[in-house]
């Protein structure tokens, strides 16, 4: 994990010549919306639930094509489905507790409003799993850290202002398949 997180510092720092604008406000916030899929890969095979998101971001910019941010997502729905466990139909559900971590983002900018970017980075996470059955109550709550990544792009309204949209992919130490799509908006401060 340390030695992709250093290829990836390397590779961002020797293309960072090769940007065509660079940013002149270096922090930055991040509010989006995040659509989240878990999948469940765990032996009960207990299918994918897909439950709504805001993700908060606070970014520092440390080189003309590279950023380190800070990340935490907050869960607003708990999806359940009906399953069968053991032979018994189950009411099962999910609830991402809280998703939290820190990313490189090396990014370039195409155009001086159109930017492509990347994150490579380290996510701790705590699923929980609720399994009813026969009136019986099953919760177990599981931690992990994770490596993610996601590819995305921004489009810049005005000096101080982004749309951005990414796709992430988290690592699965839980049994549970994490990913999202995310919309939304960043601010330059």
């Amino acid at each position: 994990m340390h030695k992709t997180l250093a290829l990836l510092a390397v590779v961002a720092s020797l293309t960072s010549s090769m940007a065509f604008a660079q940013n002149d406000l270096p922090t930055y916030g991040e509010i989006s919306g995040a659509n989240v899929t878990m999948k469940d890969m765990s032996s009960n095979n207990l299918g994918t639930f897909k439950p709504r998101s805001a993700r908060l971001t606070l970014g520092q910019v440390v080189s003309p094509n590279m950023a380190v941010e800070e990340f935490a997502y907050v869960s607003s729905t708990n999806p359940s489905a009906d399953t069968t466990v053991n032979g018994l139909p189950t009411n099962a559900s999910k609830k991402q507790n809280n998703l939290y971590g820190i990313a490189l983002r090396p990014f370039v900018n195409v155009t001086q409003n159109f930017e492509l970017f990347a994150r490579l980075g380290v996510a701790r996470e705590e699923i929980t799993t609720t399994l009813i059955s026969a009136g019986q109550t099953q919760t177990t709550t599981n931690t992990a850290t994770n490596a993610f990544y996601s590819a995305g792009a921004s489009y810049s309204f005005n000096r101080t202002v982004k749309a951005t949209v990414d796709v992430s992919k988290f690592g699965n130490k839980n049994d549970t398949q994490l990913s999202n799509v995310s919309l939304g908006l960043r601010f330059n401060f």
